[in-house]
């Protein structure tokens, strides 16, 4: 809600304001956090409908578009890069495995 108040409020002075929201992306932290907690990519992977994790490029992507002017029209929009995690649960999730314990 704050990305489509500021997108009113911005847009009279020719400032977009959208926002990105990435899943679970394979970096250098992921990999340590995984270590850590003993965790496997698989894991993290299967809990996304495209069955894999994003990369760090993909994000990236998303973030030029909405700052070129391919991305000129777009206001108080959340570009959502999640693999498909805001979509739902797929069979391969983590928790539907638990829940079905």
């Amino acid at each position: 809600m704050l990305c489509k108040s500021l997108a009113l409020e911005l847009i009279p002075f020719h400032i977009r304001v959208n926002t990105v929201s990435p899943g679970t992306c394979e970096t250098p932290m992921m990999h340590r956090m995984a270590a850590q907690y003993g965790c496997i990519k698989d894991e993290f992977s299967g809990a996304f409908p495209i069955g894999r994790l994003a990369q760090p490029r993909e994000v990236a992507g998303a973030v030029v578009f909405l700052a070129s002017d391919r991305g000129s029209h777009m206001v108080g929009a959340d570009l959502a890069v999640d693999g498909g995690a805001t979509v739902g649960p797929t069979s391969r999730s983590p928790a539907l495995k638990w829940a079905s314990l």
